[in-house]
């Protein structure tokens, strides 16, 4: 059997609660509030919750911190078109985003591997993505070639199940580049 968490155990070992030597119930660690967001985020789970009653202490061993840490990788930062517009021109015609968050328990990386979600911005007018159809260029009347190189790529996180709305967290450059050929 194992050490009956203390609150001043809890709050060593996850950051969150409050200093004290009476045992917080299992119904008390989970309405403890997560602080931070992003790769501040810092949450508390229990393992072997079910075995315990809402009203029951708790093992330290089965009180847990977590949190996540953020991947964001643009794997293709310029697309290409030609002056008649359409699709890109390159080998791959998208930017090739990896945006995933993965859960750490006690600083250990587990298998849960999400999908985070990202929005461009600052693209030319001439330029538009559509689903099915991929990134699209409208045709290039000028005679000049025309390019946009300030684009953002942001990540954002996801909706939080208590209704918190997304917030900004990592971002990419990327470069839009149609090519006149004449």
């Amino acid at each position: 059997m194992g050490e009956i968490a203390t609150w001043s155990a809890v709050k060593t070992k996850v950051g969150l609660g409050k200093t004290a030597n009476d045992c917080p119930t299992k119904a008390e660690l989970l309405a403890l509030s997560p602080t931070g967001t992003g790769e501040s985020y810092v949450g508390l789970e229990l393992s072997n919750a079910s075995s315990y009653k809402d009203t029951e202490c708790v093992k330290l061993e089965d009180i847990h911190k977590v949190t996540w840490k953020y991947t964001f990788t643009l794997h293709t930062d310029t697309l290409n078109f030609s002056a008649l517009g359409g699709e890109p021109t390159n080998e791959n015609p998208w930017f090739g985003a990896t945006s995933t968050r993965t859960k750490y328990l006690d600083g250990v990386a587990t298998s849960t591997v999400e999908n985070v979600t990202y929005n461009t911005s600052g693209l030319p007018s001439w330029v538009t993505w559509a689903e099915g159809t991929g990134w699209r260029a409208t045709e290039n009347l000028e005679l000049t070639a025309r390019s946009k190189t300030d684009g953002t790529i942001i990540q954002v996180k996801p909706i939080l199940s208590n209704g918190i709305r997304k917030r900004l967290l990592n971002h990419g450059l990327m470069d839009l580049v149609l090519i006149l050929l004449l």
